[in-house]
């Protein structure tokens, strides 16, 4: 358990020594190289620590099936199934074909990740390590270290759904492909691209048109798809996560609070949010968006397919929270005060996930690949 303290408390000192090189070179007049120094530093010490996990996730073992059964693809000619989420059956044909193993197809995937939501984070003008520091707790080790797949996809809808800011829909339809090719259920998104519309009667009846749309093309996807079952058929995938009420998604209410807590600090500094960013709007039609999926758990919806979704609406409330050192202004006391209490907010997470998650265990003990 100690790892993951140490690991967040590593971000931290680098959100320390970034604030401290940004403060300086605008006291001297430096260039602001610098500041990018702990950034990398970060990406890197995070690539390796997610990338290089030994036996850590909860799907470490189908994924490691996966990989197998990938490779004797290629040994036997089968080549990719291009109707399965071809990015992620790419990067563990790439590694393959250059001689890896499990450990860097889980490296090339935290790359791709972090690369992903650290360029979101930015785009949407927040602060990236303080930003991580937030994201820590689940984005990064449980999504990341466990849902590998719907990690590497949550990340680049985070990015594309950026582009909204300024009316790109195109741009965010191409993002949400691009994650569909690492997990179908990215496809469940496409109704946000009117998340930047004024909410009324015609766009309600838009986003339900595509809602139900959706729905059902997901429904011939996932059928079509093996998942890591490795089963051809929809019989598995339908009862037991979009038909059966048996099925009950653990952890899900903790989700839902991580999700909240990120919507009270918007609604907090709603008017600043209103003047430094001007985007206002997707924020309150997410929230709305988050208020309906957990209402659906209160009409016998099973909470399984109601959180694959929730984990997507999670990551986006990480942008909240990244913005809180630009909400809070450039004053050093502010910045000090907010990395603090976040700071308290994330080991307190860490250590209620660790200590109460169910499958907690499968994070535990972390082990890394380099130092075996």
């Amino acid at each position: 358990m100690s790892t993951y303290f140490l690991a967040l408390f590593f971000l931290i000192l680098m959100a320390m020594l970034e604030h401290g090189l940004a403060m300086g070179n605008r006291n001297e007049g430096h260039s602001s190289y610098q500041k990018k120094i702990p950034l990398a530093i970060a990406f890197v010490f995070l690539a390796i620590l997610i990338g290089f996990r030994h036996e850590v996730g909860g799907d470490w073992d189908n994924y490691l099936d996966l990989y197998y059964l990938y490779a004797d693809n290629i040994k036997y000619g089968e080549g990719m199934d291009f109707s399965n989420e071809v990015g992620f059956q790419l990067i563990n044909f790439i590694v393959y074909w250059l001689g890896g193993n499990i450990y860097f197809v889980n490296l090339l995937a935290a790359i791709i990740s972090l690369a992903f939501l650290m360029a979101a984070i930015n785009r949407w003008k927040g602060d990236i390590l303080f930003g991580l520091i937030c994201a820590f707790p689940y984005l990064l080790m449980v999504m990341l270290m466990g849902y590998t797949r719907q990690g590497i996809a949550a990340c680049i809808v985070l990015y594309a759904m950026s582009f909204l800011r300024s009316g790109q829909a195109g741009n965010y339809l191409l993002g949400l492909l691009l994650a569909m090719q690492f997990h179908t259920s990215a496809i469940l998104l496409l109704p946000l691209m009117y998340s930047n519309q004024k909410l009324n009667g015609q766009t309600l009846l838009k986003f339900l048109g595509v809602c139900l749309l959706v729905g059902s093309l997901y429904l011939y996807f996932s059928g079509q798809s093996s998942g890591l079952e490795g089963l051809s058929d929809d019989s598995y995938y339908s009862q037991n996560y979009l038909v059966e009420e048996s099925v009950f998604s653990q952890g899900v209410f903790q989700r839902i609070a991580i999700v909240l807590f990120g919507f009270m600090v918007f609604f907090i500094f709603r008017k600043k949010f209103v003047g430094m960013f001007g985007d206002e709007r997707i924020f309150l039609n997410m929230f709305f968006f988050f208020v309906a999926l957990v209402s659906l758990l209160f009409l016998d919806v099973p909470t399984t397919p109601v959180d694959r979704i929730l984990l997507y609406v999670l990551s986006f409330s990480m942008i909240i929270l990244a913005r809180v050192p630009a909400i809070l202004g450039q004053r050093s006391y502010g910045y000090w005060g907010a990395l603090t209490i976040f700071s308290l907010i994330s080991f307190a997470q860490l250590y209620v996930w660790l200590s109460y998650a169910y499958n907690a265990s499968a994070w535990l003990p972390y082990q890394n690949w380099l130092f075996l």
